[in-house]
């Protein structure tokens, strides 16, 4: 039973990163955010959707360091979330909840190691 649960809670953690590298890439380009943040959120914003690229790869390929990417996935994500909120960009609301989402995720596999 432990094995499945581990098995669900790597694959959710896998969707959820493969969602939030998706929807901040696509934030970066989107017409109501592109020229409305400084240079610092726009990185964040890059830099949110690589990490998140980068520990579902690690994750889809078993790799033993997945958990140590997630902790910084963590951070990062827990991070572009708060800049999301503060912007007060309506379109970047739901980018907060995907990149809260995310650092859950990765927090639980952090937490099951």
């Amino acid at each position: 039973m432990t094995t499945t649960m581990s098995e669900e809670m790597r694959l959710e953690c896998l969707h959820n990163c493969t969602e939030c590298h998706q929807v901040c890439l696509a934030m970066i380009v989107h017409p109501d955010v592109v020229g409305a943040l400084d240079d610092d959120d726009m990185k964040l914003l890059l830099n949110c959707s690589q990490i998140c690229g980068t520990s579902a790869d690690f994750m889809d390929t078993s790799s033993a360091y997945h958990r140590d990417v997630c902790g910084v996935c963590v951070k990062i994500c827990t991070a572009c979330a708060e800049m999301c909120d503060r912007t007060g960009i309506t379109v970047l609301r739901s980018c907060a909840q995907t990149c809260r989402t995310c650092a859950d995720s990765c927090r639980r596999m952090v937490e099951m190691a």
